[in-house]
């Protein structure tokens, strides 16, 4: 009887520890190779590259798009370029081949090589590069399939597309650049493209000269029998660089300029002084032209440095004729005295002539001093009103 105890306990042990075993490999559901070899031979069998994957051929695949924008490169607003780094998600759904998941030790998706399998052909239609469709720009491209039909691919690329730069409010401007993501061959009857979202999704914001404001994604119909993505970028420059080296230095000019008036008539250095910087200027204007795209149309930066010109031009033409009535009075005055050599019978009328000529032209030359102050007070207005409206554009743009 003790012998027999002890077998019974012997199986009972063995019993329990079986059934563990069962329990732990059940919970463990490990994908064996063989399965995952079945599997791809299967999809290999099932699927061809070249028809779409839908039993009704005559039914329209719908393909979800996802974009984003992982990096915004660069704006060239000479050559009105847009570079940007992007990726695309696409998803959809095929009814030709579909696994159970128990059969093949619990799998629900696996990963096909590009070439085993149809993908959408997608172009960029408005890129200035290449024209190869972005599902067949790498060959590396591995597609997502699910155990109940959906398929997703992931493509990342670079983009050089077309984008009209409007200069009109530059350095303040606000730019609008558009992507349109589209089809070539295959019509809406076949292939119907949609995004998930309204918004396009920024994985990196940070930009030197530019910041993004908004975005927006819609379907976009570019010929009756075709539809694309429309995508939509919002971008305002940053103008700390162009106040800091442009706008400044020329306030500086300007308010410099207009000190000229202090400086008085019958001093040899004020026509130098104005006509040097009036050439600054001129100078500082071809170095704007340079930064400046070549479009029609003309920036405010530029009509706010050639205002400044003419501004200077005032200044100078108004410096130089001071200057010249001033000389002019004091040659009149070297006149005066050369004619101071005459008889003694005559020196009397002379003097009283000269006290009559020194009394006109002291009345002159007050009257120069009254023009310098006067043009002096009227240059400084029109420099604070140029000033404040500076500041309500900068606030304002």
């Amino acid at each position: 009887m003790h012998v027999a105890l002890k077998f019974k306990m012997h199986t009972l042990k063995m019993v329990i520890t079986g059934v563990l075993l069962l329990f732990v490999l059940h919970s463990c559901s490990c994908t064996t190779y063989a399965d995952q070899r079945r599997l791809h031979d299967l999809i290999k069998s099932s699927f061809d590259p070249r028809i779409r994957p839908t039993l009704d051929q005559t039914k329209a695949i719908n393909v979800t798009v996802i974009p984003h924008l992982s990096a915004f490169i660069k704006l060239d607003a000479r050559e009105q370029i847009l570079k940007t780094s992007f990726g695309l998600e696409l998803e959809w759904s095929q009814d030709i081949f579909t696994w159970n998941m128990s059969e093949f030790s619990d799998m629900d998706m696996v990963t096909v090589p590009q070439e085993q399998t149809w993908i959408p052909g997608i172009h960029v239609l408005d890129t200035i590069t290449t024209f190869t469709p972005l599902t067949e720009a790498s060959e590396d491209l591995m597609v997502l399939l699910y155990s109940n039909g959906r398929v997703k691919l992931s493509v990342w690329f670079n983009l050089d597309t077309k984008c009209e730069v409007t200069i009109t409010m530059y350095p303040f401007d606000v730019q609008t650049c558009h992507i349109i993501i589209g089809k070539l061959y295959d019509t809406d009857k076949k292939m119907i493209m949609a995004p998930e979202t309204e918004r396009l999704e920024i994985w990196n914001r940070n930009h030197d000269e530019w910041s993004i404001i908004s975005t927006g994604v819609k379907q976009y119909v570019y010929h009756p029998d075709f539809t694309g993505i429309a995508i939509k970028i919002n971008i305002r420059r940053k103008p700390a660089f162009y106040i800091i080296n442009i706008f400044i230095p020329i306030f500086v000019l300007c308010f410099l300029n207009i000190l000229s008036f202090m400086i008085p008539p019958e001093c040899g250095e004020r026509i130098s002084y104005c006509v040097s910087l009036f050439l600054t200027l001129s100078v500082l204007l071809n170095a704007v032209s340079d930064s400046v795209p070549k479009v029609s149309n003309v920036s405010f930066l530029q009509v706010f440095v050639i205002l400044d010109i003419v501004f200077s031009a005032f200044i100078t033409i108004m410096s130089i004729a001071i200057v010249r009535y001033e000389h002019l009075n004091r040659h009149e005055d070297v006149c005066d005295v050369r004619r101071d050599d005459r008889p003694k019978d005559e020196f009397n009328d002379a003097n009283a002539e000269k006290s009559n000529d020194v009394s006109s032209n002291v009345v002159r030359l007050d009257f120069a001093y009254k023009v310098d102050t006067y043009l002096f007070r009227g240059s400084v207005l029109v420099y604070i009103l140029a000033i404040v409206a500076f500041i309500l554009i900068c606030y304002f743009a």
